[in-house]
């Protein structure tokens, strides 16, 4: 009878991962399909070298959004309670304002040296929409990791396609009024303000308690506490997200920005379709295996490997697909 309790308990976690995998999916599938869709216009309207120095721009932004908050809004939906997960929010709020600021000031010194040593001095005069994009990021990864707590990965989806359509809309928009490169590139910092908005709803009446009474003494404890998140995996997510934005950087300094745009098209359309179903499953596994891990620790290894059976099956047959077509579709789409 246990057993078969167990069973039925098992079999209804499935179908509730699957559930929310498909949902936050399909929230991201229809914003970045809108990006995807967008593309063929976008590339008549800017040129590829608009499209390097975007390339430029984003690698950067990916690389210093990942140590915004040195990774601390990973230990929000891992707090014991919902107090000292509200300090935790406190803090990465606190890191990322922080940061956003010394990133400012080292580019105000350096950023005109950076960015000629990167073969896209274009750059300097967009600082801002730099800064812009990273505390709106930051502030988005705070809220993003509120809603695992939560598991409320439909408003997640929600915030997904609204990045999509605020990204597509302006660089659509402005395009058609002024095809240059800040139009391009405002539609970075437009996506990652319209995407914060849908989850800032979670943070609902019934929270307000919760950040009245934070505590300045148990945000350094909680800092304390969860240190390995700044000392270890905010390391590793740096050289990770660097190993897959360094190159589209390199090929900028390299060979200039027009082979970094072709270069940075091909990756946004072949890359983007393959991180939208890895993200969303990663989000949805991340909540699942840290309930897991505090009631059923000894389903974890089940877990990682039924995920990850699943995701080689969905990933064969487009790669096996984009392999045999790719060229003959791009020179004609593109």
């Amino acid at each position: 009878m246990k057993s078969a309790l167990n069973n039925l308990k098992s079999l209804g976690m499935q179908r509730t991962f699957a559930r929310s995998v498909t949902v936050l999916a399909g929230g991201t599938a229809l914003g970045q399909g809108l990006m995807v869709i967008s593309s063929p216009i976008l590339t008549r309207i800017y040129s590829p070298e608009d499209f390097g120095v975007l390339s430029v721009f984003v690698s950067l932004f990916s690389i210093l959004l990942v140590m915004n908050s040195l990774r601390y809004e990973v230990a929000i939906p891992m707090a014991e309670t919902d107090e000292l997960a509200a300090h935790l929010f406190v803090l990465v709020i606190m890191l990322v304002v922080l940061t956003t600021v010394i990133y400012a000031f080292c580019f105000t010194l350096w950023g005109e040296n950076i960015f000629q040593a990167m073969n896209a001095p274009e750059l300097n005069s967009h600082i801002g929409l730099l800064l812009v994009s990273l505390l709106f990021g930051g502030f988005y990864q705070a809220l993003n990791f509120w809603a695992i707590r939560r598991q409320k990965f439909n408003v997640i989806a929600h915030s997904k396609l609204a990045q999509g359509l605020g990204t597509a809309s302006l660089q659509l928009g402005l395009g058609l009024i002024s095809p240059v490169t800040f139009s391009l590139l405002s539609g970075i910092a437009g996506g990652q303000i319209a995407s914060a908005f849908p989850l800032l709803r979670l943070i609902s009446k019934s929270d307000y308690p919760l950040f009245q009474r934070i505590k300045r003494n148990t945000i350094w404890e909680m800092a304390n506490r969860y240190r390995r998140f700044p000392l270890w995996t905010s390391w590793s997510s740096f050289l990770n997200t660097a190993g897959l934005q360094l190159p589209a950087i390199f090929m900028v300094t390299i060979y200039g920005t027009q082979v970094g745009g072709w270069f940075s098209l091909s990756q946004r359309i072949i890359g983007l379709p393959m991180a939208l179903v890895g993200a969303a499953v990663a989000q949805v596994y991340f909540s699942r295996a840290t309930q897991m891990a505090s009631e059923n620790p000894d389903q974890l290894y089940s877990l990682y490997m039924r995920t990850a059976r699943r995701l080689l099956l969905i990933g064969i047959l487009p790669i096996g697909l984009l392999a045999v077509t790719g060229p003959w579709l791009f020179t004609i789409i593109f």
